[in-house]
């Protein structure tokens, strides 16, 4: 069965119920599938981004940086670049930058 055919039964089961927390369980499963299927499809497409820094922001009260995806403009917070190999607003895998100048 495909994503697309699950995502469809969920929505049309979704609709039938008389239960307000099972349609909105049934609808969240349904969204939640629809974002994981266009992440996958953005990783696949081997599309790249780098973390911008967009410069300091206050978060509760302390300074810190918030970092860019150059890709879909998603930001995570921290003192240092994000480490992580793909961003996870968008699913898109970041470049590392290499340190290594030839002098």
């Amino acid at each position: 069965m495909e994503t697309t055919e699950i995502i469809t039964a969920l929505r049309i089961w979704a609709e039938g119920l008389n239960h307000a927390y099972g349609v909105n369980v049934l609808n969240e499963a349904a969204d939640r599938l629809e974002e994981l299927d266009e992440r996958v499809a953005i990783m696949s497409e081997g599309k790249t981004g780098t973390w911008i820094d967009d410069g300091p922001i206050y978060n509760r009260g302390e300074k810190t940086n918030r970092w860019k995806c150059s890709h879909c403009g998603g930001w995570l917070l921290g003192q240092e670049k994000p480490k992580t190999k793909y961003c996870p607003a968008c699913g898109v895998k970041m470049e590392e930058e290499n340190d290594n100048t030839n002098a």
